[in-house]
């Protein structure tokens, strides 16, 4: 749904807007009732924008990485969207935690993210500077967008995960960036 905080808790009401979302949360159900009947610690980790080696194709972060290395300007949809970008490795750091300190016959959910919200435009500019070249960012205009399932601000309160399992990402996004930059770089010069 659509937060009403600047930072979105685990307490947070889940009201999915798209199919996707829906999904999400019937997952998180599924891990509820499991923990229910059977007994077993379920943890349901809740990634927000996770970027870095190997990730999607079709997400922002990878539209902006092609362009930005490859075309003459970035040109995407809506540069004011505010996500909360996360590392893949602190991610994964998060996943080995979780598991290893989830409490039988316990359900607990946990945000995983940076707690920073960064426009989709600045880290266009972030990730332009990390390829080292001066292309422009512009918006499209596009009318159908935003889409109604879209949420303009999405970060991530991560006070619980790190209270409860003491995890914090350890990567800077500039530090991520540029890594992502390398390892795309790597893929495409042997193109």
């Amino acid at each position: 749904g659509r937060p009403d905080s600047p930072q979105v808790s685990e307490n947070a009401p889940l009201e999915p807007r798209s199919p996707y979302g829906a999904a999400k949360v019937g997952a998180e159900a599924v891990a509820r009732a499991y923990t229910a009947s059977h007994g077993l610690g379920c943890v349901a980790l809740r990634p927000f924008s996770v970027y870095g080696p190997r990730q999607s194709r079709n997400g922002v972060f990878e539209a902006i990485l092609r362009q930005a290395v490859h075309s003459d300007r970035v040109e995407l949809d809506d540069l004011g969207s505010v996500r909360d970008w996360c590392y893949v490795a602190d991610v994964a750091a998060a996943v080995r935690l979780a598991v290893q300190r989830a409490m039988p016959g316990e359900f607990r959910a946990y945000n995983v993210s940076s707690g920073q919200g960064v426009s989709v435009g600045h880290l266009a500019n972030r990730i332009v500077r990390a390829a080292g070249r001066s292309v422009p960012v512009v918006a499209r205009d596009r009318p159908e967008r935003p889409r109604r399932a879209d949420i303009r601000h999405l970060v991530a309160d991560t006070r619980r995960i790190e209270a409860e399992l003491g995890w914090r990402p350890t990567t800077r996004l500039d530090t991520g960036i540029e890594e992502t930059v390398a390892w795309f770089r790597s893929l495409t010069s042997t193109d």
